[in-house]
């Protein structure tokens, strides 16, 4: 099994602990890290914009096909509104409500 994390960011320099992720992911193939920002420098070569279901469903169906039956399971943390946002388009991407666990508070 692996585990997706996407980072959500306003700007590069805003990703807490960078470096030591990728450079967890570059040892152990189990995690995937993959960084969006919503506000990324011109040179910014990845993922740009807020949470949507166009984000969403890019990362999650490319990286889940083959995955079998049991998918995601999604754990979301963050401000209130973004929270809610993640854990109602992840329901239209179909992902179950019990295999969410939401970070609020």
């Amino acid at each position: 099994e692996r585990v997706h994390l996407l980072f959500f960011n306003k700007t590069q320099e805003d990703v807490l602990f960078k470096e030591n992720l990728d450079e967890i992911a570059k040892q152990d193939e189990r995690l995937n890290t993959i960084h969006i920002l919503s506000n990324p420098k011109p040179t910014w070569t990845g993922f740009e914009g807020r949470i949507k279901s166009e984000i969403l469903s890019k990362i999650i169906i490319k990286e889940t096909v083959g995955a079998g039956e049991k998918q995601h399971f999604a754990c979301v943390c963050g401000p209130t509104e973004f929270t809610h946002t993640a854990i109602d388009l992840l329901k239209t991407l179909g992902v179950k409500e019990d295999d969410m666990h939401a970070f609020i508070g």
